[in-house]
């Protein structure tokens, strides 16, 4: 037997320890979409969540054989903060973007200096190149190229920094 039907991914809820600080991350260094509309307020009108929308800025190359999700995506910044702290404890990553090539990934990691957020450089993926930041959190967000790097998937090539992957 097969699980029911699904039409898609709703939304993903991603902890955090301070709401204004993890908006301003998320809307100003990775460009997500605040929508008002859907913030969460509880019965007392505590505000305890934002939601944003975060949207492709860029085609994925047809002939990339990786797949990936070309909808907007609509994430969930979720004041929790035990959870929050948990997760970068542990150097979590619950989110990926993807970018079309190494030279996107460069791009990247300077957007990355000029916004204040520390970040890992330009890294050599197994399946590509990638860079890391930490979001306000601690959380850790990474943008992979799906562009196959030479060499092909050799695990021998892949980058090993011990503090960002």
């Amino acid at each position: 037997p097969t699980a029911p039907p699904y039409s898609g991914v709703h939304h993903l809820k991603l902890p955090c320890t301070s709401l204004a600080r993890s908006l301003t991350f998320y809307t100003s260094v990775l460009s997500a979409v605040h929508i008002p509309a859907y913030d969460h307020h509880d019965a007392s009108g505590r505000l305890y969540a934002h939601i944003l929308r975060l949207s492709p800025t860029i085609e994925h190359p047809k002939e990339h054989k990786i797949p990936v999700t070309t909808e907007p995506i609509l994430i969930e910044l979720r004041l929790a903060p035990d959870s929050a702290k948990a997760l970068a404890e542990k150097h979590v990553d619950l989110l990926t973007l993807s970018v079309p090539s190494e030279q996107a990934i460069d791009q990247w990691a300077e957007w990355f200096q000029t916004k204040g957020v520390e970040n890992s450089g330009k890294l050599r993926g197994l399946i590509g190149h990638l860079v890391v930041c930490e979001d306000p959190d601690g959380i850790r967000v990474r943008i992979y190229s799906t562009e196959m790097p030479e060499g092909g998937m050799d695990p021998k090539l892949a980058s090993t920094d011990k503090k960002w992957l």
